[in-house]
């Protein structure tokens, strides 16, 4: 499968929610592998380096589970044609010198064709068409010309497009402000802090948003949820005391 949508949309925490499902330790188990391309294939003139290494490494791990994850991120940051090293693993093979991969699942994170995902999610609401009435068949097709079109990334020109390997390309779409204050809900309760609408509503206020003329998308999704919250967490914890304190004495 293959993720694509703006920074902090939940691409990643999808992937996390993958892992917790299927192993005990979740992304601590030792069969799930997590690639991210600016550190593990930095180097754009290095390609035919890092094909060999992730050949050997997914038959290497291949062979000690069939059932791995593997999970690469980043990939629009990836070189181009890193990526063709898994397409045997990937293909419609049974067995591949004795490697079994069709159990394995191979998941794929990029920011690639974020903005057609948002320019299309903007055009519903701009007639008025709730988000929820997009089609996956839209989408996917949007997806999929993006990604092996745009930039240099790692599902440029790709093999893995080419031949029909990635099952499904999955949307993010872009995070509504209401969206966003559910994740700092979400955040909060994981603290156990006690916070008034006006906090939230602070908080919430914190992300920017767009466009410029409307903001109605999160620049930057829910990744700044947790950074935002703790820069103001002692002043919430405060002020929220304050409040039960006055309570008390009323």
């Amino acid at each position: 499968m293959s993720f694509h949508g703006w920074t902090g949309s939940g691409k990643n925490y999808l992937a996390k929610m993958i892992a917790k499902a299927i192993y005990k330790k979740e992304m601590r188990s030792q069969f799930v592998h997590q690639f991210v391309a600016t550190h593990h294939f930095p180097n754009a003139d290095e390609v035919d380096k890092y094909k060999g290494q992730l050949r050997t490494w997914i038959r290497t791990n291949l062979t000690n589970c069939e059932r791995s994850l593997f999970i690469f991120d980043e990939m629009d940051k990836m070189p181009m044609q890193v990526l063709d090293a898994i397409v045997p693993f990937i293909d419609f093979y049974d067995h591949l010198n004795g490697i079994d991969s069709r159990k394995s699942i191979f998941l794929f994170l990029s920011n690639g064709g974020a903005n057609s995902i948002a320019q299309r999610t903007l055009e519903y609401y701009n007639r008025g068409k709730p988000r929820e009435e997009i089609t996956f068949r839209e989408m996917e097709e949007i997806i999929q010309i993006s990604a092996y079109n745009e930039g240099d990334g790692g599902l440029k020109s790709s093999r893995l497009i080419n031949k029909h390997l990635i099952d499904y390309f999955v949307p993010f779409l872009p995070l509504e402000r209401r969206h966003v204050t559910m994740c700092f809900k979400d955040y909060l309760r994981s603290l156990n802090v006690n916070y008034t609408p006006e906090q939230l509503e602070r908080l919430t206020d914190s992300i920017s948003f767009f466009p410029r003329e409307a903001p109605i998308y999160a620049s930057a999704g829910c990744k700044q949820v947790v950074q935002r919250t703790d820069f103001i967490l002692e002043d919430l914890i405060r002020e929220s005391r304050m409040i039960n304190n006055f309570s008390d004495e009323l």
